[in-house]
């Protein structure tokens, strides 16, 4: 997966690397340093949570933790690279079974998803069989009941009773909770739910550089490749 980085002054860099005809190898090795300050640089802004402006990064919904700590292992400057191009790209790996190209370009450019109610159904069915905490609590209000039995072997035939919500947490199957949930809005005490809606993660921008960086980059290749500047192998391998 390949997530390209433009820079305004790309193209006159490139213009003034045709006037300088530099060398096969010399050119390689300019660019390939340039990327790896702007790999560095993509680091940077996922440590500081930033875009590479400088501007904070859209808050999480829920919660404080910091986002996308572990993709900054996987930025690399590509094997693919050589003496025109240079590109940082993701090496393969997953990242919470994503590959991180496919993650970094999500979060980077923002996304957009529609979701509806059976695949949500779906999702949420795949993590818990039985009754949440939260819908307990929700059935719990809405007067829900159940034959005592259940809860007493004891109990007198036909006698319902409101449970707690650590029994329905404990007991109610997904049907029972699908079914309890369909009821209630059929009889108009819980509002009809959408059958479909959308859900949008907003861009957090980390992929390249601000100019000014971006330009000092290029000021310290230039001064790099006045001295070992020949290509070696090594230098060149995907970083794992």
């Amino acid at each position: 997966m390949e997530v390209k980085v433009e820079q305004s002054s790309a193209k006159k860099l490139m213009k003034a690397l045709d006037l300088l005809a530099l060398p096969r190898q010399k050119r390689k090795r300019l660019l390939y340093r340039v990327a790896a300050s702007i790999r560095q640089e993509s680091k940077r802004n996922i440590t500081q949570q930033k875009t590479p402006a400088g501007r904070p990064w859209a808050p999480r919904k829920r919660g404080k933790g910091k986002m996308l700590r572990g993709l900054k292992h996987l930025v690399v400057v590509s094997n693919e690279s050589d003496e025109n191009r240079a590109i940082v790209a993701f090496a393969r790996g997953n990242y919470h079974r994503s590959h991180g190209g496919v993650v970094a370009r999500v979060h980077n450019d923002g996304h957009k998803r529609k979701v509806d109610k059976r695949s949500r159904l779906h999702i949420r069915r795949s993590k818990s069989a039985g009754c949440s905490r939260k819908e307990a609590k929700m059935l719990k209000a809405f007067g829900f009941k159940v034959h005592a039995s259940r809860m007493n072997p004891k109990a007198a035939k036909g006698k319902m009773r409101v449970p707690t919500v650590k029994w329905m947490v404990q007991n109610l199957s997904a049907k029972e909770v699908q079914y309890a949930f369909h009821a209630l809005r059929k009889s108009g005490q819980l509002g009809t739910s959408k059958n479909s809606w959308e859900i949008k993660l907003p861009a957090r921008e980390f992929l390249g550089a601000s100019e000014a960086r971006f330009r000092k980059a290029w000021e310290r290749a230039f001064q790099g490749i006045n001295y070992g500047w020949k290509v070696k192998a090594q230098h060149m391998k995907r970083r794992k």
